[in-house]
């Protein structure tokens, strides 16, 4: 939904899935792909695939348990399965994705503790320094990065939802506005009017002229208010230059263009 709304796939998440390569090039390394590595691949990585899948579609306030699943389950293999160290490094990047308007500080903390407790279980399992030290290094690399991309989504959101504040409110103000002026355009004229045909009802059989005179009074103030009312539907209706170099500027800047112009000289024609 939140892809929906920024008008983009909601597939796009899926892309990083790609990343999980490298559960199936580790082996290259070392090791090859002796049978554990095919059992442990075939009853770990659909669930990887669910935990993915679950930290992407459940509220946020949830999505974390999965994140330290993969982690913990890249734990739980260490010592057998070194291509779940993968299963690691997504745990740590998604924490960020799935946590609520975290600050850096405490995101680094957490980072902080779960590649301790890596070290610890890879110090313990026998892994070479080189292992247990790329992992925390790549893992702060890439949850900074992460953690840059979606403040920057957060940024964009509050001001689409600033942006949209504002012409709800400009709308709101601008029917208030033309509800007054309708209100002081048609108040005073059709109580005139009103009045004009009271006054006619009542001289129509005393006075058939003077009652001809106020019906034509008021069908004159009539046609005058329908003049009136169309010359200000007409002008609410128009848009000038200004507006639509505004409406124009908003627009370009959701594609990421800047659209740089000086406010329109006084005193131009309409046309």
């Amino acid at each position: 939904a939140a892809c929906l709304r920024r008008g983009k796939s909601p597939w796009s998440g899926g892309i990083h899935l790609l990343w999980s390569a490298y559960v199936f090039i580790t082996p290259l390394f070392g090791g090859g792909y002796d049978l554990p590595w095919v059992v442990l691949t075939l009853c770990s990585y659909p669930l990887f695939l669910w935990m993915y899948a679950r930290l992407l579609l459940a509220p946020q306030r949830q999505g974390w348990r999965y994140a330290l699943g993969m982690a913990a389950l890249c734990l739980l293999l260490l010592r057998w399965y070194p291509s779940g160290l993968s299963y690691f490094v997504f745990g740590c990047v998604m924490l960020r994705v799935s946590a609520q308007r975290p600050t850096y500080r405490r995101y680094a903390l957490q980072l902080l503790a779960m590649n301790a407790a890596f070290v610890a279980v890879a110090i313990w399992v026998g892994y070479t320094v080189a292992t247990w030290l790329w992992v925390p290094v790549m893992t702060f690399v890439i949850g900074t990065i992460i953690n840059v991309e979606h403040a920057s989504q957060e940024k964009d959101a509050a001001l689409a939802l600033s942006q949209e504040e504002v012409r709800r409110l400009a709308a709101t103000a601008e029917r208030e506005r033309i509800g007054r002026d309708l209100h002081d355009l048609l108040g005073h004229t059709l109580s005139l009017i009103t009045l004009k045909l009271e006054l006619s009802r009542k001289l129509f059989d005393r006075d058939p002229a003077a009652a001809r005179r106020e019906l034509e009074d008021a069908e004159a103030v009539a046609r005058e208010a329908l003049a009136q009312v169309r010359s200000a539907v007409t002008g609410i209706r128009a848009t000038d230059l200004a507006a639509e170099l505004a409406s124009a500027r908003l627009l370009l800047e959701s594609a990421q263009v800047q659209l740089d112009y000086a406010p329109p000289p006084q005193g131009l024609p309409p046309e």
